[in-house]
């Protein structure tokens, strides 16, 4: 072929690729404009990017510079980040360590429990990992002992008592998604609390496994209606309140609260666990000048990228609070959420990010008062992206795939696009928001979707932002099926 001719051919297919976008550019704003224009949104705060990954160029926008209450949307800002700098294979540490002489078959001593903000230990989550309180009866069997004169106890002196934001709700706290993060956290943070609702008031408060130093305060009425709510009293002697109504039944009522103390939780596990296996704990008090420590045992957590694809498929407010701080150690600080957020916006200002639409206030999003743009997530989403070979894993990979998962989806599952959206949602009361990429496999747009205060019902909305999906990127779907 004449040189002139290839000049010529490699114009016209960048000419033809050049006008495919601007066609897609076009096709994608008519289709944001629709959707941000509807009635539901005349007192609505809507925010919504398209991003070329490729260019960094807007194909569509709606108020993308706007900073609007993200919810759990913001838990990709702390996994992309986490990812960044802590790198996919890093592990939390949880020592187990003898603090006194070991002779003649017992430890003249404490079994201590030191720990860094391990968010999976005992995990319901995570049921494939080694049980950590089995493997510390294996290990303190293996070296013969069989009285312990002291007590299993714990140090969480790594963490400070920070555990809840105090810019989360107080009413958020007791619920099974309000879990604080500790120094050592232990089956999720949270702890059945059943009881009888048959009679005149509600008796017979049964915590599973049983909780030391925590009772109810029971305030709620029993009628013929259920809108019971709960608080939780942090202190000395921590408690969980209930008021408002509870429905008569003749099936107790059972549910998941939030345990203050998963630390006292493990080492009473651990303290029974070591009597079944016939080990007596005497909980003497065991004093050294100078005591010898052995290290037991180091248990390792799952991967990073295990916790992250977790966190983010069930949007776990503590697994993602416990990474926040696992950064800010890394940046050589504090554990706490204000260090982790410091480093979170330094690493993308590093990275050519105006990180001044980002009001981050927490990890997970619970905080009402953070707030980022669309436009400032959906660079942030095509940072990850390209930095996905140095990192080792695509944020992409990590995310639920609308139509096989998700809470949206049921038109996307019967059309061409169903599992091919990646995606994060958000929810809290006037708020809805979806980020994510498309296509999931090898992602060409990031996208970002943001909804506060609109009319109307949550699943009316939902129905919306799908339809919006829909529209966006069935086109492009259809045209890459077509040059296959």
């Amino acid at each position: 072929m004449h040189y002139s001719m290839i000049i010529r051919t490699l114009f016209a297919l960048a000419f033809a690729a050049a006008s495919a976008l601007y066609l897609a550019a076009n096709d994608f704003q008519s289709a944001v404009d629709r959707f941000a224009n509807q009635s539901m949104f005349r007192n609505a705060s809507v925010g919504v990017c398209i991003l070329d990954l490729d260019s960094g160029n807007v194909l569509a926008a709606n108020a993308p510079h706007q900073s609007l209450i993200t919810a759990s949307t913001m838990k990709t800002v702390t996994s992309a980040s986490a990812l960044e700098l802590l790198g996919k294979d890093f592990t939390f540490v949880t020592e187990v360590k003898a603090i006194g002489e070991i002779e003649d078959n017992h430890l003249k001593g404490n079994i201590v429990i030191v720990g860094h903000g391990d968010p999976t230990l005992g995990s319901r989550h995570f049921a494939d990992m080694p049980n950590f309180v089995d493997s510390v009866v294996s290990v303190i069997r293996s070296l013969g002992i069989k009285r312990i004169e002291g007590s299993i106890t714990f140090d969480e002196s790594a963490y400070p008592f920070e555990t809840f934001s105090d810019l989360w709700m107080a009413e958020d706290l007791a619920y099974d998604y309000g879990p604080g993060v500790h120094g050592i956290n232990f089956a999720d943070n949270l702890v059945r609390l059943s009881f009888d609702r048959s009679g005149a008031e509600a008796t017979d408060f049964v915590f599973t496994p049983a909780v030391r130093n925590l009772e109810v305060v029971c305030h709620a009425t029993i009628g013929d209606t259920q809108d019971m709510h709960r608080l939780l009293n942090i202190g000395p002697k921590p408690n969980i309140l209930l008021y408002g109504s509870i429905k008569r039944s003749k099936k107790r009522y059972v549910s998941d609260f939030v345990n203050p103390n998963p630390a006292q939780l493990l080492c009473d596990s651990i303290t029974a666990a070591l009597n079944r296996a016939h080990i007596k704990v005497r909980h003497k008090h065991v004093q050294h000048a100078e005591p010898d420590t052995t290290l037991l045992m180091e248990y390792n957590s799952p991967r990073l990228e295990e916790i992250v694809a977790s966190l983010l498929n069930r949007s776990d407010n503590m697994f993602t609070e416990a990474v926040l701080r696992a950064i800010a150690v890394n940046d050589g600080k504090e554990a706490t959420a204000a260090n982790g957020i410091a480093a979170i916006d330094s690493l993308w200002r590093a990275k050519g990010l105006d990180t001044k639409p980002l009001f981050q206030r927490d990890g997970s999003g619970l905080a009402r008062n953070g707030r980022a743009s669309a436009h400032f997530l959906t660079q942030m989403l095509r940072q990850a992206v390209a930095d996905s070979t140095a990192i080792g894993v695509a944020m992409p990979s990590l995310m639920i795939k609308l139509g096989a998962t998700g809470n949206i989806g049921n038109r996307i599952k019967k059309s061409p696009l169903s599992g091919k959206i990646a995606s994060k949602s958000g929810s809290m009361s006037d708020v809805q928001c979806y980020v994510g990429y498309f296509p999931a496999d090898k992602p060409k747009y990031s996208w970002a979707i943001l909804v506060n205060n609109w009319h109307g019902t949550r699943a009316h909305l939902k129905d919306e932002i799908e339809a919006l999906l829909l529209n966006l990127f069935t086109g492009v779907e259809a045209a890459e099926s077509d040059t296959e």
